[in-house]
């Protein structure tokens, strides 16, 4: 009895590399298949949270850089409405006679009450004010005359 047949050794050591393989089996499965907790409620409303105020916070600051480009391109169509009024006037009148109260009588004539001009056209550095400047002085401005040097060298070119 003391002798263990060998087909009874071979199905012990069979068996016995089954049960290892199997509990081996089992204990991977139960690692790879192993449903993890979620976070807190709070900690993924913590989150949630932070990501929706980075989200507003990233919009706000495309709506500001939106509004602030919509403003200048308003601004900039503005002054060239200005300025091509300006220079239709100044088709008419020479710039030498040309005031800018004139101008903005013929431009704005409601603001020009009994010849006297509206006090927010004589803000210094109003839109207004800055084209007309700017537009007189390059039609005003000397022309130098071109030296003689200069006309030589050309025509030797």
């Amino acid at each position: 009895m003391a002798s263990i047949r060998p087909r009874n050794r071979i199905t012990n050591i069979f068996s016995g590399v089954c049960n290892r393989a199997a509990a081996q089996l089992e204990s991977l499965s139960e690692e790879t298949f192993v449903i993890r907790p979620q976070p807190p409620q709070q900690e993924q409303q913590k989150y949630t949270a932070s990501f929706l105020r980075q989200q507003k916070e990233i919009e706000d600051q495309i709506m500001t850089r939106n509004a602030q480009k919509a403003e200048e391109e308003a601004r900039r169509r503005c002054l060239e409405v200005i300025r091509n009024h300006l220079i239709s006037y100044l088709e008419t009148t020479p710039p030498e006679q040309a005031t800018f109260e004139e101008w903005l009588a013929v431009l704005h004539p409601d603001n020009v009450k009994m010849g006297v001009l509206d006090s927010r056209f004589q803000i210094p550095g109003n839109p207004w004010a800055t084209v007309f400047e700017e537009e007189i002085a390059m039609r005003t401005k000397p022309i130098k005359p071109i030296l003689q040097r200069s006309i030589s060298r050309a025509m030797a070119a």
